[in-house]
């Protein structure tokens, strides 16, 4: 630009869900502290009719099962304003070899 800074868009983790502004990293941080869970990501993704969501994906630690009910309450009682994610269940999180995560999967809500 003229005045010599480029706007590169936000170099941290916070989106906005319904009018509220979170950390992406406290919402992993929370799915990650909760009963079985041993690897937890959160992201924002669009539905259908153009909403956001918050979506955890998490995995189960080893020999466990995950109580998506019990990690929803977990997390709601930890967010501010009771956000709760939409959580996903997955074998392993999909990760680049730079350790950022993959494409995650999309999940069907409207």
């Amino acid at each position: 630009t003229s005045s010599g800074f480029d706007f590169l868009g936000r170099i941290d983790d916070q989106v906005k869900i319904g009018g509220r502004r979170l950390e992406l990293g406290e919402v992993d941080h929370h799915l990650s502290s909760a009963d079985g869970v041993g690897a937890a990501l959160a992201t924002v993704q669009k539905t259908e009719s153009g909403n956001s969501i918050l979506v955890g994906y998490v995995v189960a630690e080893p020999g466990h099962e995950i109580d998506l009910d019990q990690v929803r309450q977990h997390v709601s009682m930890r967010l501010s304003g009771g956000l709760s994610p939409l959580v996903v269940v997955l074998d392993r999180l999909p990760i680049k070899t730079s350790g950022k995560a993959a494409e995650l999967p999309a999940v069907a809500a409207s």
